[in-house]
C-alpha cells in the first residue's frame, strides 16, 4: 500500500492540479489540517462522516487523532476533483472528499449534520502551548569530571580485545539487516549498502542524491549537546565522503521519559547541539518524528537522536565510495593521542560500564 501510495501522489503532483499537500503524522487529521491552514493563513470545513474509516461507529475525536498509516490530505480545485479521483482510482487507493478551504481561519468539524468542534487555526498551530519541563543535569554527568581517565587495565589478548570490540552492536556490521531487504528496486541504487551513505541517481540526470542516518547514543548520554553536534557532524561526513553536498536533515529523536528532570535535560541539551550544527553546516531540518518514554525497569535508553541527512551529487562521476581505487595503495592514520571519546565502547565491551567516560 505504502508504494502505492507514493505513486499516486507523485502522479498527482506531477499534474500540476496539487494546490497544497500535507501528510498525516502523530495527530492524524487535526495536525495535516491545522498546519495547512496555519501555512496558508486560511480555513477548513471538514465533513467527518466523508473520511474513511477502518470501523464502523468511530467518534469525531477517534477520527481526528488517528494516526494510521499512509494517509494525506490534498486540497485541489473543484473542478480538478474529478481528474484526482481518477488517478487515486487507477493505482487502487482509496480517495474521498472530506472538507473545503474557508477564509475564516478557523477548523471547523461538522459530523451527523452537527457542528462538533469549531476553534482558531492559531489556536492549534501558531498560538499553542508550549512546553517549559523542569531541566536538571544528571549527577553521574557532574561523577565523569571525577574519573581519572589515565588509570586503565592493561588489555593482554589485544586479537580478542579486538574481536570483542568489534563485535559490540554500535560497531557490528549491519549487514544481516540490510540484506533482508531489496535494495536494488527501480535499479536506481549507485553506491550499495555498507558504504558511508547511500547513493541512489536520478533519472534522467547526471545527478545523485547520498543519504545517511548516524547517530552514538553513549556520545550524547555522556554530553548530550556535544553528541547532538556530533550526530549532525558524522551525517555531513558521510554525505561528504560520498562525494555530495549536505542538503537538509530529518531527525528521530529517541529518549526516556520528558517527566524526569534528567531526560528532559538531555534532550534539550542534544537538540541545541543539533540546532547548532545544522546552522554551521546550513542544513535545515526539514521533518522529523520523536519516540519517548523509552524505559523499562532498569532504566531509560541512552538519548539517542538519530540524524537522517541528504545530499546532492551534482555529477555522477564524483560519486565516492570507501573502496581503495587502485592496488597498492597506501592507507595512513594520522592521530595526535589525547583524551576522547573513541575508547567508549571499548570500555563499555571489556567492563560493561554503562558511564563509560567521556574521555577515556
Amino acid at each position: 500500500m505504502e508504494k502505492l501510495v507514493m505513486e499516486s501522489c507523485l502522479e498527482l503532483i506531477d499534474s500540476g492540479i496539487v494546490l497544497g499537500i500535507q501528510d498525516m503524522g502523530a495527530a492524524g487529521l487535526t495536525c495535516s489540517s491545522a498546519e495547512m491552514a496555519s501555512k496558508a493563513g486560511n480555513g477548513l470545513e471538514l465533513y467527518l462522516d466523508q473520511v474513511p474509516q477502518r470501523e464502523e461507529g468511530m467518534t469525531p475525536y477517534e477520527m481526528m487523532l488517528s494516526e494510521s498509516q499512509e494517509r494525506m490530505l490534498f486540497v485541489v480545485e473543484p473542478k480538478h476533483e474529478a481528474q484526482a479521483q481518477e488517478i487515486f482510482d487507477r493505482w487502487g487507493v482509496i480517495c474521498a472528499k472530506v472538507g473545503k478551504v474557508t477564509d475564516d481561519g478557523r477548523l471547523k468539524l461538522i459530523h451527523h449534520d452537527e457542528v462538533v468542534g469549531d476553534m482558531p487555526v492559531k489556536a492549534l498551530v501558531d498560538e499553542c502551548p508550549i512546553y517549559d519541563k523542569p531541566s536538571q543535569e544528571p549527577a553521574y554527568y557532574k561523577e565523569q569530571a571525577a574519573v581519572d581517565t589515565l588509570r586503565y587495565q592493561e588489555v593482554k589478548d589485544l586479537g580478542g580485545a579486538l574481536k570483542k570490540v568489534l563485535g559490540s552492536p554500535s560497531l557490528a556490521s549491519k549487514a544481516w539487516v540490510y540484506n533482508q531487504y531489496d535494495y536494488m528496486v527501480r535499479t536506481s541504487t549507485a553506491v550499495r549498502p555498507g558504504s558511508d551513505a547511500a547513493v541512489v541517481t536520478v533519472h534522467g540526470t547526471r545527478k545523485a542524491l547520498a543519504m545517511t542516518t548516524d547517530c552514538n547514543g553513549r556520545y550524547v548520554y555522556l554530553d548530550p549537546e556535544l553528541g547532538g553536534r556530533i550526530a549532525v557532524s558524522e551525517a555531513a561526513r558521510n554525505i561528504v565522503c560520498s562525494g555530495a553536498e549536505p542538503l537538509a536533515i530529518t531527525d528521530n529523536l529517541n529518549f526516556g521519559s520528558p517527566e524526569k528532570p534528567e531526560i528532559f535535560w538531555q534532550m534539550e541539551k542534544a537538540v541545541d547541539g543539533m540546532a547548532e550544527a545544522c546552522r554551521e553546516l546550513g542544513t535545515p531540518v526539514i521533518g522529523g518524528n520523536v519516540s519517548l518514554y523509552n524505559e523499562n525497569t532498569k532504566g531509560a535508553i541512552y538519548p539517542t537522536p538519530v540524524v537522517g541527512m541528504v545530499g546532492l551529487i551534482h555529477d555522477t562521476d564524483h560519486i565516492t565510495t570507501q573502496a581503495s581505487k587502485r592496488k597498492a595503495m597506501r592507507f595512513m592514520c594520522w592521530a595526535i593521542p589525547m583524551p576522547n571519546w573513541a575508547a567508549a565502547s571499548s570500555k563499555r565491551s571489556f567492563t560493561g560500564c554503562r558511564k563509560a567516560d567521556h574521555r577515556s
